[in-house]
This record gives C-alpha cells, sequence and structure tokens, in this order.
C-alpha cells in the first residue's frame, strides 16, 4: 500500500497511518473534527500523550 505517509517513512521520520476509508468524508474538504468519532479522536489524542510523555521508545 502506497499513501501520502511513505515519503516521510523513507526520509527515516517516524508517522503513523490511520484509516478512515470507508467514510464518506475521508480526505475531502468534510473530513474535519465534527464528522470524526469522538471516541477515536480521543484514542489517537492518548497515543500522542504517551508517544510524548510516556515511557514509549521508538524501534
Amino acid at each position: 500500500m502506497y499513501d501520502d505517509h511513505v515519503p516521510f517513512l523513507e526520509a527515516g521520520i517516524p508517522c503513523a497511518v490511520l484509516f478512515g476509508a470507508g467514510d464518506p468524508n475521508w480526505h475531502t474538504l468534510s473530513d474535519i473534527p465534527r464528522h470524526c468519532s469522538e471516541r477515536k479522536l480521543a484514542g489517537v489524542g492518548g497515543l500522542l500523550l504517551e508517544l510524548v510523555y510516556g515511557d514509549y521508545e521508538l524501534p
């Protein structure tokens, strides 16, 4: 699979791919927080907080 995150990975910049496929708003002008699941946004936020402030170490 190729997506817009691959160039970052190839440059050695860690990133994560969060799939929204199947959502009619995904990657459109309507792809805004109002159309996102609060539960999923909270999960992503928690992951980011763990990565920034937690004990997580990049492989």
